[in-house]
């Protein structure tokens, strides 16, 4: 017979190894991420002096969001999502092969990695949705004004 609390260690290592990558992961991707950004607006802000002001105008009327304030949004609005889910979560104890499991740190780690994942998967439904309707409702707009010009 194998020892439970053996592989339970085994799990919680694993787990806590896989949370180290992760998060090296996403730290060494935004450095990479900004890097590539600034390079970009350096590149835009010579290219803007270069042109003496030409197409300024349109650059000022542009809407929207930048890329970097979505980042920016998202990354905390990401760990704002983390922080009030682990708050909120439960610690209570659990039986797992019939021993209790008490961790408080590892419940409400655990609850609110699978409670963040849905609310995850809600919001990016959301957001997918309303993208597909914004699109379309333009679609259809710009038509009437393509024709309208063709003629």
């Amino acid at each position: 017979m194998t020892d439970h609390s053996f592989l339970a260690n085994l799990m919680l290592i694993l787990m806590a190894l896989s949370l180290a990558i992760a998060l090296v992961a996403v730290v060494w991707s935004s450095y990479v991420s900004l890097q590539q950004k600034k390079r970009a607006r350096s590149y835009r802000h010579q290219a803007m002096k270069s042109s003496q002001g030409e197409g300024s105008e349109a650059k000022q009327g542009k809407r929207g969001l930048s890329g970097r304030n979505v980042t920016v949004i998202v990354a905390a609005g990401t760990i704002l999502l983390l922080l009030i889910t682990f708050l909120l979560a439960s610690a209570s104890p659990l039986m797992i092969n019939g021993q209790p499991f008490e961790s408080g740190f590892w419940l409400r780690a655990a609850d609110m990695f699978i409670v963040s994942s849905v609310v995850l998967l809600i919001v990016a439904a959301g957001v997918y949705a309303y993208a597909e309707y914004v699109s379309k409702k333009l679609s259809h707009s710009s038509y009437p004004n393509d024709q309208a010009q063709d003629s």
